[in-house]
């Protein structure tokens, strides 16, 4: 991962494959002589974040809002409403947002997704608590399906990365 926005610009981390225990190598964009090893899901891992490094890939986060979404339909409570177009990451993308009650252990009160009108990807996802504070907002762009990876591409030797 590597982060292209923000006061985290030029971080960059690579993880264990799915299903390994390896530690997280990290460095700092301003600093990336010095790479760091730290522990996934440890304090500094997870220090900005409300999910460890393995949490953060799009499956995850679409099975959460599936789970509220299920909840929701179940109690009978909250509503799922489609916004409309919207472009995000200079891309058409459709805008779904959910509406959820403060109590009964949902993962946000206001949820917004978006998915890329090509090929109904997830484009963004943002997540806000019962006071409109902002819990959490991913976004994805340069989606490749499919991609081939190897063990190479989570290797911090590989001459691809800057580590």
């Amino acid at each position: 991962m590597k982060w292209t926005t923000g006061k985290e610009k030029g971080i960059e981390v690579i993880f264990p494959k799915p299903g390994r225990q390896d530690r997280l190598v990290a460095h700092l964009g301003k600093f990336n002589i010095i790479n760091f090893t730290l522990d996934q899901s440890g304090r500094l891992a997870t220090k900005n974040s409300r999910h460890s490094i393995l949490e953060s890939p799009m499956g995850y986060l679409l099975a959460r809002v599936k789970e509220n979404y299920e909840l929701s339909k179940k109690r009978g409570e909250g509503q799922i409403s489609y916004g409309g177009e919207e472009l995000v990451n200079g891309c058409r993308t459709h805008l779904f947002t959910g509406k959820f009650p403060e109590t009964g252990g949902y993962y946000g009160s206001v949820v917004l997704l978006n998915f890329y009108a090509e090929n109904s990807l997830p484009a963004r996802v943002v997540v806000y608590d019962h006071y409109g504070r902002l819990l959490e907002k991913y976004e994805y762009s340069e989606l490749k399906v499919n991609a081939g990876l190897s063990d190479s591409d989570f290797d911090p030797q590989n001459p691809a990365y800057n580590f």
